[in-house]
Parts: C-alpha cells; sequence; structure tokens
C-alpha cells in the first residue's frame, strides 16, 4: 500500500492520511507506519531531501510547512524564549532592561519589545549564547516581548488535538531514525585518522536530519511538549529502538541495536548525580566553551557577555576529547547500563560524537520546556 502513495503527490497523500488517522479504526495509522517504513528506512541515506521532505508535508496534515510552523507557533505558551545560537549570530542586548551585564536577545524578541529610546547596542557574538527573553532573574519584565511576557501565557487556546496529531505519529519514527545513524556510523577512537573521518562523516550526513528536529523546537511551548513526550517515553523507546516491533527491517534493526550494545559496554556514565539531562548537558556546555547558569536551580541560560573578548572560535559543539568510565564490562550491570528513552541514549552519543555542534544546539533548544529539564536516567 505505501509504494503506491510515494509516487503520488505529498500534499495529497498528507492531508489525505490526516483525514484517515483521524478515525477510530486505526487504518490511517498503519498506512502512515507503513509509509515511513519507506520514507525513513536504513537502506535510504539518514537525512535525504526527499526524505525530510516528505516528513514536512505528513507533519504539517497537507497545509505548507511555513504555515503549519505559523500556526503552531500561535499557540506557544512558553514564558521563556531560549533561543540558542553559535558564533556570528547578530543578537542585542539593552542596558536598560538588564539586570545582568550579560542578557542577550535574539532579533525577533529584541523587535517585538518596547526598547525605544532604551541604552541598547547590537552586537555579533563570537561565542554563541541564548536569548533570555522572559527570565526576570536576568531582565526587566517591563523589557519582554509580547510573547514571552509573563501573562500572555493565560491568554494563549490550548491546542487542537488534529493540529499536532501527525507530529505525535511521526516524530518517533524522525528521532528512531536519528539514533539509527548514530549507532551504525560510530566506532570506538583510534589512532588511524579515518576513524575521525568516518565519524565527521556520519556527523555530515544527518545534518539535515538534525536541522529539521532544531526547526521544530523554534516553533515554541507546543511542539517542544510533543519532542519532549517523544523523548522522555520509556514505552516508545522500548518499543521502537530494539527493532523487537519493527514492522520493517528487523535484521538491521537487530545489527543496529548489538552496535549501540558494543558502544555502551566499553563506556558508560555511572554516577548517579549526574544522570539529570541538565547536569549533562551542562557537560556538553563546557565542552563547548559555554555557562548554562544556576543548573542546580533549573535554569538554561548562558552567558554570552564577554562576546568582544572571546577568540573567535565557534563555542557551541566545539569538539573536545572526552574520556568516560571504561569499568562497565561486566555483563551482569549491563541491563543497569541500558537507557530508558530516546532523550538518555542521544544524550549518550552527543558524548560519543564528542559534543557535535547541531546536536548541542538542538539539545540545548529544548530547555524551555520544563518537563525536559527535569528528565532522569531511572536505573
Amino acid at each position: 500500500m505505501a509504494l503506491p502513495l510515494l509516487r503520488r503527490d505529498k500534499r495529497t497523500v498528507a492531508a489525505s492520511l490526516k483525514a484517515e488517522c483521524s478515525r477510530p479504526d486505526g487504518r490511517g495509522v498503519q498506512l502512515l507506519s507503513e509509509l515511513l517504513d519507506n520514507v525513513l528506512s536504513p537502506k535510504r541515506p539518514a537525512a535525504e531531501d526527499e526524505a525530510i521532505e516528505w516528513c514536512k508535508w505528513l507533519m504539517a496534515g497537507g497545509e505548507s510547512f511555513d504555515d503549519f510552523c505559523k500556526t503552531v507557533r500561535a499557540y506557544d505558551d512558553a514564558t521563556l524564549c531560549g533561543l540558542v545560537w553559535t558564533a556570528n549570530f547578530v543578537a542585542y542586548r539593552c542596558r536598560t532592561c538588564g539586570i545582568s551585564p550579560c542578557m542577550s536577545l535574539c532579533a525577533e524578541c529584541f523587535n517585538a519589545g518596547e526598547h525605544t529610546g532604551h541604552d541598547f547596542n547590537m552586537f555579533r557574538s563570537q561565542a554563541g549564547g541564548a536569548c533570555d527573553c522572559g527570565d526576570s532573574s536576568v531582565m526587566r519584565d517591563s523589557g519582554f516581548c509580547k510573547r514571552h511576557r509573563s501573562t500572555s501565557s493565560s491568554r494563549i487556546p490550548s491546542v487542537p488535538n488534529e493540529l499536532m496529531m501527525m507530529s505525535e505519529h511521526i516524530l518517533p519514527r524522525v528521532i528512531l531514525r536519528l539514533v539509527q545513524h548514530l549507532r551504525d556510523g560510530y566506532s570506538e577512537p583510534v589512532s588511524d585518522p579515518s576513524t575521525e573521518r568516518d565519524l565527521q562523516k556520519t556527523l555530515q550526513q544527518m545534518e539535515p536530519l538534525i536541522s529539521l528536529l532544531e526547526d521544530l523546537t523554534k516553533m515554541g511551548g507546543a511542539m517542544r511538549s510533543i519532542l519532549t513526550r517523544v523523548l522522555g517515553n520509556h514505552q516508545i523507546y522500548k518499543d521502537l529502538s530494539t527493532g523487537d516491533f519493527c514492522n520493517g527491517e528487523k535484521m538491521f534493526a537487530k545489527k543496529n541495536y548489538d552496535k549501540y550494545l558494543a558502544a555502551l559496554k566499553g563506556s558508560g556514565l555511572v554516577s548517579s548525580e549526574e544522570r539529570s539531562v541538565t547536569s549533562v548537558l551542562d557537560q556538553m556546555a563546557g565542552a563547548s566553551n559555554v555557562t548554562i547558569l544556576g543548573a542546580t536551580t533549573g535554569a538554561g541560560q548562558m552567558d554570552s557577555s564577554d562576546e568582544e573578548e572571546q577568540d573567535g572560535s565557534q563555542g557551541v559543539g566545539k569538539r573536545k576529547r572526552v574520556k568516560l568510565c571504561n569499568s562497565t564490562k561486566d555483563p551482569s550491570i549491563m541491563d543497569i547500563l541500558k537507557h530508558k528513552c530516546f532523550l538518555e541514549e542521544i544524550l549518550f552519543w552527543t558524548v560519543k560524537y564528542e559534543f557535535p555542534q547541531k546536536m548541542v544546539t538542538f539539545l540545548l533548544n529544548m530547555l524551555p520546556d520544563q518537563d525536559y529539564k527535569v528528565c532522569r536516567y531511572t536505573k
């Protein structure tokens, strides 16, 4: 059934599947799953343009992806912006509104705020940072943009179920494909420089897929909430990641999972106090020359106050050799070390691949979601 759909117009197929998925008989969900088996097949490149386009049309349910983004953003109830940027990003600092000298605003929040007549400057970030709009610990409420004022969320209507329905079905498969690619492309670092080139190639191949996820985080709280549920759900991870419930490439799925187990056996994060999302993200930020302030209280602010004094290197995702604990080779503790959700495994691969920039940016862009920040390993 899925092959004929691949030959039809994407907009038409997406609109038809959305209507089918709304019905209680489950036929539409099954058709969508079969289509995704082909679109996101491990036999195809992990992030080919055709697959990305299919995912965009399907999530939008037949609308253009740009229109879908605008609609979802209209239901953004997040009170913090948290947009993460890397080197050479143009941002703003308003000394009139700032409580902390390191406060920074993205252009969208600055232009949507009331800063007429204020003492502000525009700057090009040298080492990366994040937007502080909505964070009353570093800036006055009067400087918040209209979207992030603390009283605005009460006026935003609840998200219609049909708007996010397709995303809820599709995103688990998108994230699974990302994880499969990370597993399949990894090899332990050795002195041979070709290994380093292979890891770089793996990261380059997955960039369009990570870019898609990064774009989704920028839609605001409604989409980040869906992403958090997918990333943190134990049952979704169990059903998809091992290949036991795979409808398509069962042999690939098993070999792929075995590669993950081999990498896990060779190294692990075993300190219980280091297993919260915030603390692991803090490690990432440290390896990237970026600071997450107040991690113990859940804050996700990044300091970009000294952008003029930096050396011009790209801060977020700067690669740094990391040695993990090597005391996890006893088979009797492998079940304890296995990850319980996609977020845990993605954090594991982010460390193993030495903090690739786009992975770090995607994970940090999720920090405005409170449920995401408190996700913990439950070993």
